[in-house]
């Protein structure tokens, strides 16, 4: 085996820590250019987690409401009356939902995961567009990973 011997100037050392940093600099703009937009909805999905759902009746109406138009401005602007309505439905749903402990501990699968998926067995029965916002969003996420 043979080794090679390379020992660059001090100028050529300057000039790939110059480049280095462009490089990484125009990377994490990209990143951040790409992903400006998606905390606010994330943040906005937390609502389907059953766990943080208030336990008191008086919290209950105004709860997940910031959220839920958040996310019907992204998804469906043109019915945000109608996923608002859904919502205030839902809520109550989830509400009375039996969370197996071993979701409300974490061990198998997230709580709000599981509540969409719970959701997404019962779609046909109480909702039309809140299911899907959320498969949307899986979708576009996985979409923008596989193109990053």
């Amino acid at each position: 085996m043979v080794l090679l011997q390379f020992s660059p100037s001090e100028h050529q050392l300057a000039s790939m820590r110059n480049l280095l940093l462009k490089y990484v600099s125009a990377l994490k703009e990209n990143i951040d250019l790409r992903f400006q937009n998606t905390l606010p909805l994330l943040g906005a999905l937390s609502i389907f987690d059953p766990t943080l759902i208030p336990a008191s009746s008086s919290e209950l109406p105004s709860y997940g409401v910031d959220s839920i138009q958040v996310l019907a401005k992204h998804y469906f602007p043109d019915q945000q009356d109608r996923l608002l309505a859904e919502w205030n439905i839902l809520k109550y749903h989830m509400k009375e939902m039996a969370i197996p402990a071993d979701v409300k501990e974490g061990k198998t699968t997230m709580p709000a995961e599981w509540c969409m998926s719970q959701l997404m067995k019962q779609r046909s029965s109480f909702l039309s567009l809140l299911p899907h916002a959320h498969c949307r969003n899986s979708s576009h996420d996985a979409h923008k990973q596989r193109m990053a």
